[in-house]
């Protein structure tokens, strides 16, 4: 930044990332962590435990590229305080990020959930997406969503592997930055070609967000993972969100699915029986409560 203002002189910090890609000197340090077994903070001494709920807290300084000494590695500031929240429950991990400007900063493009894919590459597809309605088979070519325009409520994508393991990445749209730096035309995920990770980008690519000093942006999502336990359905997948059980069901085909289920979070395209779900369109899904 530049009295304010975006000067073009931007590289990719924090995380595994250098200043030099993935090596060279560090672009972030941690300060601290804290773990919390069911609520209560714990010693981190390598014991085991067991735990319905457990959530780790990280804190990281954060130095931008054009603040580093090249030759020595030595900082002249810290930019921003990144915290990351991890939160593990059966078959899911939540994660909230929330960056504190210590100094001026900006965001060219990147932010978001990502994900490296050699556990989960064989099929994809995208739900509440209105564009892209298929089950695809992934490949070597780039697979996208939808446009946030025609599918604007796109909030999670699916990746599964040919012996039953499925992945749901999911974005909260409505919480802190949400899709608030994707334009209309963008695309709102996806996987890269020759099976790099995929990825939720929310800011896009010369869509700058500005972040002055003593202000804070968040965002948060969840990774759901597990064996798919559908008969008929695409994939069924449970899991326990903030202490209740719940199960993704998703079609992409029309067919019933015979699943228990106290009440239904959500759904698209879907017709509710005891204890049974069927779809009517070859692009349906249902959030459960079990």
């Amino acid at each position: 930044m530049t009295d304010g203002t975006p000067d073009g002189n931007h590289a990719a910090v924090s995380g595994n990332h250098g200043t030099s890609g993935g090596g060279q000197w560090a672009t972030a340090n941690s300060v601290s962590t804290s773990i919390k077994v069911d609520g209560n903070e714990v010693a981190q001494d390598g014991a085991n435990v067991f735990a319905d709920k457990v959530e780790l807290t990280t804190s990281n300084e954060v130095t931008n590229k054009v603040n580093i000494d090249l030759d020595t590695g030595v900082r002249s500031r810290i930019d921003y305080i990144e915290t990351v929240k991890y939160t593990f429950e059966h078959n899911r991990m939540a994660i909230e990020v929330e960056l504190e400007a210590l100094e001026d900063f900006y965001i060219n493009w990147y932010m978001g959930l990502q994900l490296t894919r050699p556990g989960w590459n064989h099929d994809a597809y995208f739900n509440h997406d209105l564009e892209q309605t298929d089950l695809y088979i992934q490949d070597n070519s780039q697979l996208n969503s939808g446009k946030k325009e025609k599918s604007p409520n796109m909030d999670r994508a699916t990746l599964r592997n040919n012996k039953g393991d499925v992945i749901h990445v999911t974005i909260d749209k409505e919480f802190g930055i949400g899709y608030s730096k994707i334009r209309d035309d963008d695309t709102i995920c996806y996987l890269r070609d020759n099976f790099q990770k995929f990825y939720y980008h929310l800011v896009k690519n010369n869509n700058v967000l500005i972040v002055p000093k003593g202000e804070k942006v968040k965002y948060r999502g969840a990774y759901i993972f597990g064996k798919n336990k559908a008969k008929n359905a695409t994939s069924v997948t449970y899991f326990t969100e903030n202490g209740i059980k719940k199960a993704y069901v998703d079609f992409k085909i029309i067919a019933t699915e015979n699943i228990k289920y106290t009440s239904v979070e959500e759904s698209l395209n879907c017709i509710f029986g005891e204890n049974k779900i069927t779809s009517t369109e070859s692009n349906a899904y249902a959030k459960l409560v079990i």
